[in-house]
């Protein structure tokens, strides 16, 4: 306690004493009782300085910081053929040290994520050896941390940790393990293809291979389709050209899932085989939507609307002549009408023959006087004199998602003024805004006659949207997107089904692999009680079951467990009759059997830019005696002073209560009031 605190303390008692006798001694008359009052004003003063002085007292507690020592293993796969008897014999020696006077010590693994280390299984089929290091640097913030982190540098996913910065308290000190040397290698880093293509069609492909090594060296690629090579091309690669890119086509010629594999045949030299080739898998499917976009007019927007609806490789566009016969018009799944006039008779009692949806688009060069004769379902009364007309988009549409959707910055477009007037139920998506105004009248709506779906757009010059979509954010989707979802909309035919799938055919890794389904009731609602069962047929006709959880609004199945194949499948709902059947494939595809070698050069640099050194595995003594004999790594003797107040508030203000409340009655009962 501090001198001046002790001294005002005094004065506090003298004063009270002081005050008390006056009081007592000097203004009243003596009385033996006087002594017992003089002593309760004085505790009464004397309390109520308390209060004002408020007397603090320090007190210190010693401690000792040590510094977290945290080791971390990597647990992925690559190191069960790269360091894993070395990672084994690390481990031993850092379980054997006491590290205890110098760190506190904590053990983890990784390899997509922080693990605490029980087991090391070395079955990890990611590494990202940057996410551990940050997810330590959250953990152990607060005191100063010596990370030693035991890997064979190998990372395939994440942010490259070569160039990760730890907070300035945080060292880094990687113990390299594996085969460090460096093998002439050949890779296949990318390969894709399309998902999804259409029978007797071409789909292209593109594959890199990268080249690691000093010499010149020639190789061919070979590209399989379910066994049968394709295609072949001479490659050549040197120390400087160590890329190449190579695209081609490949037909479809039969129905069904295709196992394409590229294949860079290996050098005499090489040592890591297993990432000369990688697999992929694409669906050949016989079911394409054709679209007749029929226009007598050349414009603009016809070009916009196929490249539009073409985004989607299973919808394909012909534009036609409105004079295109019956026979050929029957080719055809779903029609655009572009700015109907006479001419389009037969197309309109085709497509109200066939019960098929289709689009209308109108503008100024309409016949809206033939267009109301050849249907009932809407009407204009043109006044022949075209305006510019805004959209403005209908929050309550709900037939489909149309969020995404940013039709304010849109261009205008051009139109006919009339009255217009719908004859049977619409949803409005879009609505008319003329100079600001706000109209009541739709710019694109859909309906239903005759068991087919039809939407109406009322101007032309749609073609500006598009651009303007991509002006705004650099891409054509959320344009495409909603032309996209407005004709699978209008061209969806098919009745509702209770029991919906949602999965990808293809998986790369059995890590990916779900299905999800969806089931609901009569009213259409989704009915969270029913009881989904997976059935599972493997190609050798083992069968397996696996009930699907309720995951929020559907049901899922994790299938991680399978092997790479391929599978059929059925979704069936205990007690109702419905089922629902498909089949998708598990590419066998392994990150971790990419590289053979350790990456020693991106180790080094990321302890020299994290404070720290880099040792390899026969230099795990020489890290250790550091450990224990470096005095940077001395614990440090600190203390933590407490200020706490000498008095507590709540019984000093009840002590005055009570001899403020004593000294009245003892007062009151000899009459002294």
């Amino acid at each position: 306690m501090a001198i001046e605190t002790l001294l005002l303390i005094v004065l506090a008692a003298i004063t009270a004493l002081g005050l008390a006798i006056f009081q007592y001694f000097f203004r009243a008359k003596r009385a033996k009782i006087n002594w017992v009052l003089a002593l309760l004003r004085f505790l009464t003063w004397f309390f109520a300085f308390l209060l004002l002085i408020n007397p603090k007292f320090t007190s210190s507690e010693p401690y000792v910081e040590k510094s977290n020592l945290v080791v971390l293993f990597d647990n992925s796969s690559s190191i069960l053929n790269n360091g894993l008897n070395e990672l084994n014999v690390i481990k031993e020696q850092f379980s054997k040290t006491d590290f205890s006077e110098r760190f506190a010590l904590f053990s983890h693994h990784f390899d997509d994520g922080l693990n605490q280390l029980d087991s090391l299984a070395n079955n990890g089929s990611i590494t990202n050896i940057s996410k551990a290091l940050a997810d330590i640097g959250e953990i152990y913030a607060t005191n100063p941390t010596k990370v030693i982190l035991v890997t064979d540098g190998n990372q395939n996913v994440g942010a490259d940790y070569e160039f990760y910065r730890a907070k300035s308290d945080v060292s880094i000190y990687p113990i390299i393990i594996g085969d460090t040397t460096k093998y002439d290698d050949l890779y296949v880093s990318r390969a894709s293809v399309n998902r999804y293509t259409f029978l007797n069609n071409f789909y292209p492909f593109e594959v890199t291979i990268n080249y690691s090594g000093r010499s010149s060296e020639n190789t061919n690629l070979n590209v399989y389709v379910n066994g049968k090579r394709v295609f072949r091309e001479h490659l050549s690669f040197s120390k400087k050209n160590n890329s190449r890119s190579i695209a081609g086509q490949i037909e479809a010629t039969s129905v069904g899932f295709k196992t394409v594999r590229f294949e860079v045949e290996p050098l005499s030299s090489e040592k890591n085989k297993v990432n000369n080739s990688k697999e992929v898998a694409i669906e050949v499917i016989d079911e394409q939507t054709k679209i007749g976009l029929v226009s007598s007019l050349l414009h603009p927007d016809l070009g916009a609307l196929k490249k539009a609806i073409e985004t989607n490789e299973q919808r394909s566009v012909t534009l036609v002549q409105p004079s295109i016969s019956s026979k050929d018009l029957d080719d055809f799944d779903f029609l655009i009408l572009y700015q109907p006039n006479s001419t389009f008779m037969n197309v309109f009692n085709q497509a109200k023959q066939r019960k098929i949806g289709h689009f209308i688009v109108t503008g100024s060069q309409t016949d809206w006087n033939f267009l109301n004769s050849v249907q009932n379902n809407f009407q204009k009364e043109s006044y022949r004199q075209t305006e510019d007309v805004e959209a403005s988009k209908n929050e309550a549409f709900d037939a489909f998602d149309i969020s995404e959707l940013n039709v304010e910055s849109f261009p205008p477009l051009r139109f006919q003024l009339g009255d217009f007037a719908v004859n049977t139920p619409f949803r409005v998506l879009l609505n008319q805004k003329i100079k600001g105004s706000q109209l009541n009248t739709p710019l694109l709506f859909t309906a239903s006659s005759d068991d087919a779906k039809y939407a109406v757009l009322q101007g032309e010059n749609i073609w500006r949207w598009r651009a303007k979509a991509y002006q705004d954010t650099k891409s054509f989707s959320q344009f495409d997107d909603f032309i996209g979802q407005l004709i699978r909309y209008l061209s969806d035919t098919k009745p509702k089904n209770r029991l919906r799938l949602d999965y990808n055919p293809i998986f790369d890794s059995p890590a990916l692999a779900t299905i999800s389904a969806s089931y609901f009731d009569e009213a259409y609602n989704f009915d969270a009680k029913a009881s989904l069962m997976l059935t599972i047929t493997d190609d050798s006709g083992q069968v397996s079951k696996v009930p699907m959880l309720l995951n929020n609004s559907n049901y899922q199945a994790d299938l991680s467990n399978l092997k790479a194949g391929e599978y059929t499948f059925m979704v069936s709902v205990e007690g109702e009759n419905f089922n629902r059947s498909g089949k998708f494939k598990i590419v066998a595809f392994n990150l971790e059997n990419q590289l053979a070698s350790s990456n020693a050069e991106k180790l080094l640099a990321l302890a020299n830019n994290n404070s720290g050194e880099a040792y390899f595995s026969n230099q795990v003594d020489e890290l250790i005696n550091n450990l224990q004999v470096n005095q940077e790594f001395t614990p440090i003797q600190k203390s933590i002073k407490n200020v706490v107040s000498l008095i507590d508030f709540r019984w000093l203000l009840l002590a005055i209560a009570f001899c403020l409340a004593t000294e009245w009655f003892i007062r009151k009962y000899n009459g002294l009031l």
